[in-house]
């Protein structure tokens, strides 16, 4: 037997397996070709019953990332994370509060003009609005305020009712600790961090899905390769009980040779059943894979594999491959995500154990109405003085007043701020330790997985090779049959060598494969 390189698909042959598609980000391990329905490999014992669903590889990997239903909950994941960054953006929105009170009060009065008996009774309607903001830079914030008031009373006073507005700005910025980060931003980025790690998470999964389809098309494969060596071995057998019934017809072979040859087609006919339930049990994996186990049809339908899978020789390049998984390993990814989030934690702790200190300015402008009454009569004396005037004072930069301040403050002792950092540092040492172990692991994979593939494909070789010779030996007993110089025992012998030869090499060819796609996965996930 000649050596091929690629997937025959007709009954006398061997079927070589392995699986990369091109949806795979390096460069395609395998070429695939397409070939028409009618040349693909026997999915079955028997012709199928329900509809048949024919599929390339990047076909089977492409259905597989839209009814996975472990990538739709991870999208689902990844969509919550958008919702934090929002959440955290929010501290950063400005704020628009308001009032409105109503105060009856009736009391003994307190004025010494008025007797003791005196009550005094008081109406107040105060009314405002507060827009607020803490800004995303440097832990500034501003209040603008605006109040306003109606006070009516019995007792003794300069207008009333008496109508005031009130309009207040004020802006603090610290100067010290929440200056370079304080909870907001912290908040920001950490949700930032997170959404990146639960993007990293759902790759993670589509990869491991990518890989699984891989391998059960790859099973699949295989196990139709099996059933045609099962099958080509059975026919061999036949053939040889129909030559030893014939001998012995003519008294040129005696019953042992029949009895030795029913023996192997029997053994031959159960490797036959076996490997079909193998095709059945991979077809069902494939299918759980693919399908919406929701469709009526879902266990009906029947799997064709068209593509025409070669195996080549691959140049591995370990030192590249190595640079390429601790570049972009999305474990590894992940972990420095969650040691750059303890970093930042350290930084807001840390900077809480600083001493605050933070300016502060205020201004504020008001104006006051009513009707003005006699200080001595206490009638109404004058024109009054409406609310909108009271309005344009406060905002007509009538009756000013500016307020500039610090305000220090200096933790003392061993403070919770402290006690964090301690912590954080601790658990942060702890996260760098795991990483380097982790680059290491990741190393010894990729050369591992490399081995495994150089390994595999000069087995593949020597299996082929000797392939080959069990074919020759077996001619040439068969050759040495016809002429009286072996007997059908000697043969059968040749047959068993034969069909361990095929199997073999069909495991090898399994092996390499499965070890190119581990190569790949290596470099990307765990």
């Amino acid at each position: 037997m000649s050596h091929r390189s690629w997937i025959p698909v007709t009954r006398r042959a061997t079927v070589v397996v392995s699986l990369m598609v091109a949806l795979s980000a390096g460069a395609p391990l395998l070429a695939q070709q397409t070939v028409p329905p009618a040349q693909a490999a026997p999915q079955q014992a028997a012709a199928p019953q329900g509809p048949t669903l024919e599929l390339s590889l990047a076909q089977a990997v492409a259905m597989a990332l839209e009814t996975n239903l472990g990538l739709k909950s991870d999208r689902y994941s990844l969509a919550i994370s958008a919702q934090g960054i929002a959440a955290a953006r929010a501290a950063f929105l400005p704020t628009l509060t308001g009032s409105v009170t109503r105060v009856a009060s009736t009391s003994v009065t307190t004025n010494q003009f008025e007797s003791a008996e005196s009550i005094t009774k008081r109406s107040n309607l105060n009314g405002g609005a507060q827009w607020g903001q803490a800004l995303p830079w440097y832990g500034s914030s501003y209040t603008v305020s605006w109040g306003a008031l109606r006070n009516a009373t019995n007792a003794f006073t300069s207008f009333n009712p008496t109508l005031g507005s009130s309009l207040t700005v004020s802006f603090r910025q610290p100067l010290w600790q929440r200056f370079s980060i304080d909870g907001n931003r912290f908040s920001l980025e950490n949700a930032q961090r997170s959404y990146q790690i639960a993007d990293l998470t759902m790759q993670q999964q589509l990869i491991a899905t990518q890989d699984q389809v891989r391998l059960a098309y790859l099973s699949l494969a295989s196990a139709i390769a099996g059933l045609g060596v099962a099958r080509e071995n059975k026919d061999v057998n036949d053939v040889a009980l129909r030559n030893a019934r014939a001998r012995i017809a003519v008294g040129n072979a005696a019953l042992i040779d029949q009895i030795q040859s029913e023996a192997a087609v029997l053994t031959s006919e159960e490797a036959v059943i076996i490997s079909e339930a193998n095709v059945s049990t991979a077809e069902d994996v494939l299918r759980s894979l693919l399908l919406d186990p929701a469709r009526p049809d879902y266990w009906q339908v029947h799997i064709v594999l068209t593509d025409q899978i070669e195996v080549q020789e691959r140049t591995i390049d370990v030192d590249a491959a190595i640079k390429n998984a601790l570049a972009n390993r999305i474990d590894l990814l992940s972990a420095r995500q969650q040691s750059a989030q303890t970093q930042l934690a350290m930084r807001l702790n840390q900077n809480l154990t600083k001493p605050s200190l933070d300016f502060a300015a205020t201004y504020s402008a008001s104006g006051t109405g009513g009707v003005p009454l006699d200080s001595q009569t206490g009638l109404p004396i004058g024109q009054a003085i409406g609310f909108g005037s009271a309005l344009g004072d406060a905002f007509g930069h009538q009756n000013p007043a500016w307020t500039f301040g610090i305000q220090a403050g200096v933790p003392i002792g061993q403070t919770a701020s402290r006690v964090a950092v301690a912590r954080t540092q601790i658990q942060l040492d702890q996260q760098q330790l795991n990483l380097r172990n982790q680059e290491l692991q990741i190393i010894a994979q990729v050369r591992d997985a490399a081995r495994r593939v150089e390994s595999g494909y000069r087995r593949v070789r020597s299996t082929q090779l000797a392939l080959t010779a069990s074919e020759q030996q077996k001619r040439a007993e068969e050759r040495k049959l016809e002429v009286g110089m072996a007997s059908t025992f000697d043969v059968l012998l040749k047959a068993q060598a034969l069909a361990s030869a095929r199997s073999a090499e069909l495991a090898a060819k399994i092996a390499y494969n499965t070890a190119l796609i581990n190569f790949e996965r290596v470099q990307k996930i765990r």
